[in-house]
């Protein structure tokens, strides 16, 4: 189970709330365009930590076959990040029942509690750390096979060369126009920030979404986002003893996918919402947020991914535990 970190990022996390609460002037603004702000906003921060960070490990600790190229290389490439997420999204969601299960030692002093509700935050915003790392890889998947079909039509090969590129340094891959601008991936994971929360937060709710019970909340939502996860991998090329088509990946596929991480932030908020008001421990001031409201969860959402987002980074650069040096600075408290 994972350090607390929150206490460490207070000031960060009271910033960034303030930040998304004055810029929106929440008292009239609509909830699907509240939701709009902050899975846009946080959907481009870990895109940019993925391509600044994350990705130039994956590239480093990976070894293609140079002779892998176009669809092919794609198709293995994302059914290892795939299968990545697929699991650490699964560990965390496990991390989340750990923290939440702990709250039940009545034998705890206040202090003690009050850590052991931060870690259940901290444990929800990373499991929001890898839902959003699966809608970038879908955007970024598709967009690379729009790419590739480009290579195609000027016969041209997508080689090994080009992914890493086009993953860490150039992200001008399956760029579209339109009315004479330019739109590359980071705006398009913008607009589907959007597109997620019109779906999720809309009053024409979607009939895809109306299987989920209207009361499934806390931990019983937890296990729908197990069924959830488990849904998505089923439904990509993971098996490396299985032969799979090289167009697997294609129009339907994609939307498919999609629908079942749209079905995964719903109920993610579900759950959030249940527990939102643990972040009150963390301010002297009374009751600041309240339990099962939305407009609260967005703004705590958004604090806390982006101070833990610091913490995601740091750790990256000088954290023993995840660079392998024998010196650097682990931050947090154990519960």
């Amino acid at each position: 189970m994972s350090k607390v970190t929150l206490l460490d990022y207070k000031l960060t996390i009271g910033e960034k709330i303030k930040y998304i609460h004055d810029r929106l002037s929440l008292e009239s603004i609509p909830l699907e365009e509240l939701g709009g702000v902050v899975f846009s906003e946080t959907l481009e921060a870990q895109y940019r930590m993925m391509r600044d960070h994350l990705n130039k490990n994956t590239i480093r600790k990976r070894f293609f076959d140079q002779s892998l190229k176009n669809k092919e290389l794609l198709n293995t490439y994302y059914s290892h990040a795939y299968t990545h997420n697929h699991v650490a999204f699964e560990d965390e969601v496990f991390e989340v029942l750990d923290a939440v299960n702990g709250l039940s030692d009545v034998s705890e002093t206040p202090e003690r509690v009050k850590l052991k509700k931060l870690l259940v935050l901290e444990e929800l915003i990373d499991v929001y750390h890898f839902l959003l790392e699966y809608s970038c890889l879908l955007k970024e998947h598709t967009l690379m096979q729009i790419e590739c079909a480009k290579y195609g039509e000027r016969k041209k090969d997508f080689t090994v060369a080009d992914l890493e590129r086009f993953l860490t340094l150039d992200d001008n891959f399956g760029v579209e126009y339109y009315e004479g601008r330019k739109y590359n991936v980071f705006d398009f994971l913008r607009l589907e920030g959007k597109h997620v929360s019109y779906d999720i937060f809309s009053k024409e709710f979607p009939l895809n979404l109306r299987s989920i019970p209207s009361n499934c909340s806390g931990k019983q939502a937890l296990f729908y986002l197990f069924q959830l996860n488990r849904e998505f991998v089923r439904n990509c090329n993971f098996k490396d003893w299985k032969t799979y088509s090289e167009d697997f990946y294609d129009a339907v596929k994609f939307a498919g996918l999609n629908n079942v991480v749209r079905k995964m932030y719903y109920v993610f908020m579900r759950v959030f919402s249940s527990y939102v008001h643990f972040v009150n421990v963390l301010y002297t001031n009374g009751v600041r947020f309240a339990k099962s409201n939305y407009a609260d969860s967005l703004q705590v959402i958004y604090g806390i991914y982006m101070a833990k987002r610091e913490e995601n980074i740091r750790r990256q650069r000088s954290d023993p535990r995840y660079t392998g040096e024998s010196s650097g600075e682990v931050v947090g408290v154990d519960v």
